[in-house]
Protein backbone atom coordinates (compact mmCIF):
# COMPACT_ATOMS: atom_id res chain seq x y z
CA UNK A 1 0.00 0.00 0.00
CA UNK A 2 1.59 3.45 -0.43
CA UNK A 3 2.01 5.97 1.94
CA UNK A 4 -0.36 8.88 1.66
CA UNK A 5 0.26 11.81 0.24
CA UNK A 6 -1.25 15.40 0.68
CA UNK A 7 -0.93 18.28 -1.94
CA UNK A 8 -0.58 21.41 0.12
CA UNK A 9 -1.31 24.81 -0.85
CA UNK A 10 0.40 27.79 0.88
CA UNK A 11 0.52 31.72 0.92
CA UNK A 12 2.40 34.03 2.47
CA UNK A 13 1.00 36.23 4.69
CA UNK A 14 4.11 38.89 4.68
CA UNK A 15 5.07 38.89 0.88
CA UNK A 16 2.25 37.44 -0.94
CA UNK A 17 4.19 34.25 -2.43
CA UNK A 18 1.91 31.47 -3.52
CA UNK A 19 2.98 27.82 -3.90
CA UNK A 20 2.24 24.25 -3.44
CA UNK A 21 3.94 20.93 -1.97
CA UNK A 22 3.68 17.41 -1.78
CA UNK A 23 3.94 16.07 1.70
CA UNK A 24 3.12 13.04 3.52
CA UNK A 25 1.12 15.20 5.88
CA UNK A 26 -0.56 18.29 6.12
CA UNK A 27 2.35 20.22 7.54
CA UNK A 28 3.79 23.66 7.75
CA UNK A 29 6.89 24.80 5.50
CA UNK A 30 8.96 28.03 4.85
CA UNK A 31 7.85 30.86 2.42
CA UNK A 32 10.73 30.20 -0.89
CA UNK A 33 10.82 33.96 -1.06
CA UNK A 34 11.21 35.77 2.23
CA UNK A 35 12.09 32.78 3.87
CA UNK A 36 9.60 33.73 6.58
CA UNK A 37 8.93 29.53 8.38
CA UNK A 38 5.91 27.84 9.42
CA UNK A 39 3.55 29.10 7.32
CA UNK A 40 0.17 26.55 7.29
CA UNK A 41 -1.16 25.59 3.97
CA UNK A 42 -4.58 27.37 3.66
CA UNK A 43 -5.88 24.24 1.84
CA UNK A 44 -4.98 20.56 1.13
CA UNK A 45 -5.67 17.69 -0.95
CA UNK A 46 -5.19 14.17 -0.72
CA UNK A 47 -3.21 12.40 -3.96
CA UNK A 48 -4.77 9.59 -4.94
CA UNK A 49 -2.80 7.14 -6.96
CA UNK A 50 -4.14 5.24 -9.66
CA UNK A 51 -3.02 2.00 -10.83
CA UNK A 52 -3.57 0.47 -14.46
CA UNK A 53 -3.39 -3.11 -15.66
CA UNK A 54 -0.65 -3.29 -17.85
CA UNK A 55 -1.29 -6.91 -18.68
CA UNK A 56 -4.19 -5.99 -20.97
Amino acid sequence: MPEKQFINYYRCPYDGTEWVDVWSCCCNDMCPKCETKDIEPYKSAEVVHMTTDRRK
